[in-house]
């Protein structure tokens, strides 16, 4: 776990997670602060999904390993509390039942501009409401693109999984 701190700042964790192929998940947890700089960084080593995981869990598998088993354990790590939390799928959508942080699903907008919003440009819905959600994200959206920092999960996962490949034994905390 890499921690960089900075006092009296905002800060904002990102949840990410992709499967590596149809049955090895990974996710990534990214806390910034407003200007976009990292405070802290978490993933989990590949997760492997049993048939025997499938036939028990159903229709709430993917829900189960997204929340249950990355989400929960990846905001369990973290030193600073996060004033928002951003996930990139709705298999987060369980979140809000896991904790009392403000959560919010980044989407990109396809609608016209006249609702207000832009194609392809990143939008995103509440999930769990806070009382600062919309000022915290109207403050990051000065100076990073909202969906940017799930790139930079996404790549060090990437790199992460390179070296799992390579070293049994790596750290799934390195940053």
């Amino acid at each position: 776990m890499t921690t960089f701190a900075l006092p009296n700042n905002e800060r904002i964790a990102y949840l990410a997670s992709t499967r590596l192929d149809p049955q090895l998940f990974v996710g990534g947890l990214l806390v910034i602060d407003l200007r976009g700089r990292p405070l802290e960084f978490h993933c989990t080593a590949p997760i492997e999904i049993s048939r025997a995981q499938e036939i028990l869990f159903g229709q709430s598998l993917e829900a189960h390993f997204y929340n249950d088993c990355i989400a929960v354990a990846l905001l369990a790590k973290l030193r600073q509390q996060p004033d928002l939390v951003l996930v990139n799928q709705s298999a987060f959508r369980g979140l809000a039942a896991h904790t009392e942080l403000p959560v919010a699903l980044v989407v990109a907008s396809t609608e016209d501009s006249d609702d207000g919003l832009v194609e392809g440009r990143n939008c995103y819905e509440t999930i769990k409401s806070g009382r600062d959600t919309d000022a915290i994200v109207n403050k990051l959206t000065e100076s990073v693109e909202l969906a940017e920092p799930f790139d930079r999960i996404l790549e060090a996962i990437r790199e992460a999984n390179q070296s799992w490949d390579t070293d049994e034994g790596a750290d799934a905390d390195a940053a």
